[in-house]
């Protein structure tokens, strides 16, 4: 299975001290190792949840992962030697990191390109899991938990608000196929928001990956209606997994960190406004 390779997990504590922004607080004053480490640790999980982004965005083009990540590291390389010049810290460069520096692309701008390129399929992924998982865990609900009702759903929502390509078989057989491996961690993002909870804080995101991982088990382990035995709704061997370092586990192997509603309507998209004007026909 995909496992989600985190920029954190690649930065120990020495990696950490020499972030640029704990760098920096460390030149204003900041003397506090507990108020450092809160500084890092809030820089990675920042991090973190961009490089998520991009996978779910692109989840079988991993070059814009390594895009945005240039991005990220060109920009607090720049920001970062910009302050040091401020306050009179005089610094040295080679060419290499100059020229990585001078080329830097924002990587708002990248994230943002990312999210609007087909984003009714970022949408529809997350709901169409949502919309599977709520209806199966109520057995009277549970002949509607098929992938035909939720893309029928998502059909009807787009036919109301006049939004192009939601017709139910364009659901199920192209959008679906491209983000069932990383509809979870959409819709775990759409209940971030639902939420107001920020998925780039260390607490955030650690429930962000709770609710995606745990959402992800869920799917992986039912068979909607209408599917032969055994073939479930999500396969662990193709979707992105959570790394266990990101999740709370219960000792009878729970996740015990995420969010849920047991409220079906919260998961139906038929329940939410319509999208912005720009992203309609």
């Amino acid at each position: 299975m995909p496992v989600l390779t985190f920029p954190s997990t690649y930065i120990d504590d020495k990696a950490a001290s020499e972030l640029p922004s704990v760098v920096i607080a460390h030149i204003h004053g900041e003397a506090d190792p507990a108020r450092l480490s809160e500084i890092a640790a809030q820089d990675l999980a920042y991090r973190d949840f961009l490089y998520a982004m991009s996978i779910m965005c692109s989840p079988d083009n991993l070059d814009e992962a390594v895009r945005l990540n240039h991005a990220l590291t060109a920009g607090e390389i720049y920001h970062a030697t910009h302050h040091l010049s401020e306050i009179d810290i005089d610094g040295s460069m080679n060419s290499a990191t100059a020229l990585f520096m001078a080329d830097r692309e924002d990587p708002k701008e990248i994230l943002h390109a990312l999210i609007e390129n087909d984003w009714l399929g970022h949408i529809a992924s997350g709901y169409i899991l949502r919309f599977i998982v709520s209806r199966w865990q109520n057995m009277e609900t549970r002949d509607s938990a098929s992938l035909a009702s939720a893309a029928s759903s998502i059909e009807e929502w787009c036919s109301k608000n006049a939004i192009y390509g939601g017709k139910q078989q364009n659901v199920t057989r192209n959008i679906w196929k491209k983000y069932q491996g990383v509809s979870h961690l959409w819709a775990a993002w759409q209940m971030m928001l639902d939420a107001e909870i920020n998925p780039t804080t260390p607490a955030g995101f650690m429930i962000f990956c709770g609710t995606a991982q745990w959402l992800l088990e869920q799917g992986a382990a039912i068979v909607p209606k209408g599917r032969r035995a055994g073939e479930t709704l999500l396969a662990l061997g193709d979707a992105w997994a959570i790394p266990e370092s990101h999740l709370n586990r219960m000792p009878d192997g729970s996740i015990g960190t995420r969010i849920w509603s047991d409220d079906p309507e919260a998961h139906d998209i038929r329940s939410t406004g319509a999208p912005p004007s720009h992203q309609r026909v």
